[in-house]
This record gives C-alpha cells, sequence and structure tokens, in this order.
C-alpha cells in the first residue's frame, strides 16, 4: 500500500493536469469605444430616416446602403455616369444585379432626386 500511495504522489508531481483555459471577462470582451463609433458612423449613412440621393452619391456612399456591395456600387455609379439621372427607383431594375427583390431590400434606404444639368 505504501508503494502504491507514492507512485500517485510521483505520477502527480510529474503530471499535472492542464489548467482551464482563460478567457476574457465580460468587460474585457465588451468592444474599445472606437470601434462602436465607428459602426455607429456606418449605420448613420444609409438608414430609413436617412436614406441616400442615388443620382448624387459616391460610389463609396452607395456601399454604405444595406445590401449593396462594392461590385453593384460600382455598376450603379457606372450606368448613372453613363446614362443620366435615375428619374424613378423603378429605373434601378436597368442596372445590372438589381431586380425587384433587391429593388425592395433596398427602396428604404434610397432617395431620387433630380439633378439639375448644369
Amino acid at each position: 500500500m505504501f508503494v502504491l500511495g507514492s507512485g500517485i504522489r510521483v505520477w502527480q508531481h510529474f503530471f499535472q493536469p492542464i489548467p482551464a483555459p482563460v478567457f476574457l471577462s465580460v468587460q474585457e470582451s465588451q468592444p474599445r469605444q472606437s470601434d462602436v463609433v465607428a459602426v455607429e458612423e456606418r449605420k448613420e449613412v444609409a438608414t430609413k430616416d436617412f436614406r441616400i440621393n442615388v443620382n448624387q452619391a459616391t460610389q463609396q456612399e452607395l456601399e454604405q446602403i444595406p445590401g449593396i456591395g462594392p461590385v453593384l456600387a460600382k455598376r450603379i455609379y457606372e450606368y448613372r455616369l453613363k446614362e443620366g439621372s435615375f428619374q424613378t427607383p423603378e429605373d434601378m431594375k436597368k442596372v445590372s444585379g438589381i431586380g425587384p427583390k433587391k429593388l425592395d431590400k433596398i427602396s428604404n434606404y434610397i432617395l431620387i432626386e433630380k439633378t439639375n444639368p448644369n
């Protein structure tokens, strides 16, 4: 029995259990204030209360519309340069990649204001 007991002590001495992983506390896992501001600024660009005029928006501004990525923003921008201003929201369906579903999805975030041809 003595031998068995000393063997366990030797085993415990050389083979320590692996400590449990350390996780961040709730306070440490909160986003930094700079991250929150950046996300909030992005949301303010295109919301239901603040719409983007697609006839005057830059490509980067068009990307702020939920559902519009860089490729589609470029298509909208280039279409507008080539064909002129959009007269109605339905005109946006002429851009490749914008169909009835996409137009319905973005309609709360866009504004069509006719531009002055100077």
